[in-house]
């Protein structure tokens, strides 16, 4: 199954807010090594443009357009050890060709709404990457 060239606009509710999350795909013998997200676009979603949260080594992030997100967009590889022993060995987050935008001038207050439910987060571009033991 292949996901591309999608665009996620405004997203949020209770339990969602991201753009796009990102897993692997389980049924593919390689992706537990690496895998790839490409060609999509994501702008004012109330958390995360795309995120990835999946067990692997290598996730590459590939002709992504961030525009105005809350938290940006980010990567988390997780680990599962059953010696509960934190071996991280060789892990690479890689982003290619990656247009970012914290916020742009066009704002959370729609004009025929006067204003009524503005928003005034502060932004930023990029979510910082997380490594978690057993996807915890």
């Amino acid at each position: 199954m292949q996901f591309r060239d999608n665009i996620a606009h405004s997203i949020s509710g209770y339990k969602g807010g991201s753009g796009v999350v990102v897993f692997r795909n389980m049924s593919s013998a390689t992706s537990g090594k690496c895998f790839e997200a490409s060609h999509f676009a994501a702008y004012k979603c109330i958390n995360q443009g795309a995120i990835s949260c999946t067990e692997t080594e290598h996730v590459i992030y590939k002709n992504f357009t961030m525009l105005d997100n809350r938290e940006g967009f980010g990567m988390e590889i997780s680990f599962k050890n059953k010696d509960d022993e934190v071996q991280y060995g060789n892990i690479t987050l890689e982003i290619n060709n990656a247009h970012v935008f914290g916020e742009i001038e066009i704002p959370d207050c729609p004009v025929m709404y006067n204003g009524d439910f503005c928003t005034l987060d502060n932004k930023y571009g990029f979510f910082p990457a997380a490594f978690s033991m057993r996807g915890r």
